[in-house]
């Protein structure tokens, strides 16, 4: 494959562990349909390891990246123990330095941190994400145990180790972690947003839960532009996080969204419109592409190949990790024909899925998010000038107008669909 940027990622999701401490009901891992991860070690061996840091170098040195992110996941990756943990980033820094900085994060449930671990995490420059869904009675109805118990109580617990840890540090030697959280559309989002405040998080990613058009949420229609209940959330969600001129939270969803409106060419797997420069490798070696596309079926990642024998440039000339990594660009019509599209990208990948058409489809939530950039255009925009934005020719975008756009758009170009026929080439009729 030639040395071009359409060649290149600069991000690996590690599976150091295959299994999990807790058993969310709605996790693509085990609980969507795909069972590989019973064949799987439970725990990524040191060989590996060592091959895949090695082909990392390699691909590092050939496209000239300069920082190197690595995910550490699973599972629980917490459940590999300290001494992994440490020996990896020791690995990692050794093979890469100094050609290219290798840059570490971590996604935990947090149910086994102690003082240990974080100080752990300060010594290696680890950065920290926690799983949590909000206030006890919503991180509960799905984030259980394998009793059934809810988690709630032990992940604020885990958060506590981290408060505990920085009580007597001095802001550069203290951790602050983000978390991540399911957006539930029965919840509240304001009340969200202060209870994660009052848990000390100084940075959220929202993200919408993994369905396909083979696996819709309850009481959902896709083509129903007045029941978009989880953009709404969103939009609730933004309204009091933008209002909020004290101790503002981090919301890395909105943030992105916004500097896409002024211009940023930028994105992430969610939004924007640029290459997806993110792979995952398996404890056993497999390199897979994003593993929430697990939900379309068992097996439905594994393309046959592995750290052990494949360098990573080979994964990008496979269909499925070829497609995640231009999922951006290569839409349906109707995200074509979409005047937002440049901001949304589509949405995420695996929410385009369908068995009849693979993923020429737009997103399950598409009019919830054209609802949701919409609304922040009109937010951001609104703090500017009327003359400026009148000089400037920028228009104020609703919803309502955006809708008009893409039904104008599409009537214009009923049969144009220029999507790439890689796109329906996974349907399974």
């Amino acid at each position: 494959m030639a040395d071009t940027k359409e060649s290149m990622f600069g991000c690996v999701v590690v599976k150091i562990a295959s299994r999990c401490n807790i058993n969310c009901t709605y996790c693509y891992m085990y609980n969507k349909g795909d069972e590989t991860y019973l064949s799987q070690p439970k725990k990524m061996s040191d060989e590996v390891v060592d091959t895949m840091l090695q082909r990392v170098r390699y691909h590092c040195l050939k496209h000239g990246i300069e920082y190197f992110r690595f995910v550490l996941h699973g599972g629980e990756p917490l459940l590999t123990g300290k001494d992994f943990i440490r020996t990896f980033v020791k690995k990692a820094r050794r093979v890469l330095l100094p050609d290219t900085k290798p840059v570490f994060s971590i996604q935990t449930n947090a149910l086994l941190l102690d003082q240990e671990w974080v100080a752990l995490f300060k010594e290696l420059g680890i950065h920290v994400g926690i799983s949590i869904d909000g206030v006890k009675e919503v991180n509960d109805e799905y984030r259980v145990d394998h009793q059934g118990k809810g988690t709630y109580d032990r992940v604020v617990a885990g958060i506590q180790q981290l408060h505990d840890f920085n009580a007597d540090k001095a802001p550069k030697e203290q951790v602050h972690p983000g978390a991540i959280l399911v957006v539930n559309p029965d919840s509240d989002p304001v009340e969200a947003y202060h209870h994660f405040k009052e848990l000390g998080l100084k940075a959220i990613k929202p993200v919408l839960p993994d369905y396909t058009y083979e696996d819709l949420p309850e009481n959902f229609d896709p083509e129903d532009t007045t029941h978009t209940p989880f953009g709404d959330w969103l939009i609730a969600l933004f309204d009091e996080w933008f209002q909020d001129q004290e101790n503002q939270i981090r919301v890395s969803l909105f943030k992105e969204i916004i500097e896409l409106l002024l211009g940023s060419e930028s994105g992430t797997d969610t939004v924007g419109n640029d290459e997806v420069g993110v792979i995952v490798v398996e404890t056993d070696g497999g390199i897979e592409t994003v593993d929430a596309l697990k939900v379309c079926g068992h097996g439905f990642t594994k393309e046959g190949l592995n750290v052990l024998q494949h360098e990573f440039d080979e994964s990008l000339d496979t269909s499925l990790a070829g497609m995640y990594f231009m999922s951006k660009k290569q839409l349906c019509n109707q995200c074509q024909a979409c005047p937002v599209n440049e901001i949304c990208g589509g949405g995420f990948i695996p929410h385009r899925y369908s068995r009849k058409n693979g993923f020429n489809n737009p997103s399950i939530y598409c009019y919830g998010l054209m609802k949701l950039m919409t609304h922040i255009q009109g937010r951001v925009l609104g703090q500017f000038p009327k003359a400026l934005l009148e000089e400037s020719g920028i228009e104020i975008l609703t919803f309502e107008k955006a809708y008009q756009m893409l039904q104008e758009n599409l009537q214009q170009n009923p049969a144009e669909a220029t999507y790439a026929p890689l796109l329906e080439s996974f349907g399974q009729p």
